[in-house]
């Protein structure tokens, strides 16, 4: 996330206040781009390798990303809907990440637009339908 603050923080000359969508088309380029140039951290994150401690870290950190996706999606509405909806849209694109690496080391093009497109659609109904 810390690349996607530095390419739209608008104190850090790029004058972007993004947007919920923007954030989001943001966040997966920033995260194709990161896990593509990594090929060795594609395989310790998708717990495809490592020992349970790299494992157990992997999960925990994966835990935290609903609540934080939570309490973003705070900041733009009073009631940003049941946590439930959160952790199913992180799932997902963990799931749909994995295959697009794994199709392609570069991401899959395809499945990184559905990766867009569903966490779009997910986190509208979140947010706006919940």
């Amino acid at each position: 996330m810390d690349a996607v603050v530095d390419r739209h923080d608008p104190c850090s000359g790029a004058g972007l206040l993004l947007g919920p969508q923007e954030l989001l088309a943001a966040t997966v380029e920033v995260f194709r781009d990161y896990f593509a140039a990594r090929a060795a951290l594609r395989e310790l994150w998708f717990q495809r390798r490592g020992s349970d401690m790299v494992r157990g870290f992997t999960t925990l950190t994966a835990r935290s990303y609903p609540g934080s996706l939570h309490a973003t999606a705070g900041q733009y509405v009073t009631d940003p809907g049941d946590m439930l909806n959160y952790c199913m849209v992180i799932e997902v694109s963990r799931v749909l990440w994995e295959l697009a690496f794994r199709l392609d080391p570069a991401g899959d093009p395809e499945v990184v637009q559905e990766i867009h497109l569903n966490a779009s659609a997910s986190l509208r109904r979140c947010v706006f339908e919940s």
